[in-house]
């Protein structure tokens, strides 16, 4: 047994310098994982305080709308305007209309009238 014991050390001290820089390369990929992590960790932590804390910007803006309720009653008041003028000219024109077709009623009434009366005589006449 002392014999396998010396040949595993021997093994080991033919490739102590291999088995060195493996483990030295392990070590040190073992501690840029745990920066990763912990530096990952770090920036999760500030984002998340940072999205909670954030200063929330409240923009207000006043308008001031006195030019724009003026503009506006102006063209209300002209449109009022027009609205009762074409009003007015619509029954002028109605009424205008009405005296005309009346005028032409009582003429062409006149009219039969005075043909009725012309039959009349000319019947009383030809009698």
């Amino acid at each position: 047994m002392s014999q396998a014991k010396v040949d595993k050390y021997k093994e080991q001290k033919k490739n102590r310098d291999k088995i060195m820089k493996r483990e030295k390369r392990e070590r040190i990929l073992a501690e840029v994982i745990v920066c990763v992590v912990v530096v990952a960790l770090i920036g999760w932590a500030g984002y998340s305080f940072y999205q909670n804390h954030k200063p929330t910007v409240v923009n207000t803006y006043t308008v001031d709308g006195t030019a724009l309720t003026d503009y506006m009653s102006e063209l209300n008041a002209e449109t009022e305007t027009e609205t009762t003028a074409e009003t007015e000219e619509s029954t002028d024109a109605a009424e205008s209309e009405s005296e005309t077709a009346s005028e032409e009623t009582t003429e062409t009434a006149s009219e039969t009238v005075a043909e009725t009366e012309s039959v009349a005589e000319t019947e009383t006449v030809s009698e």
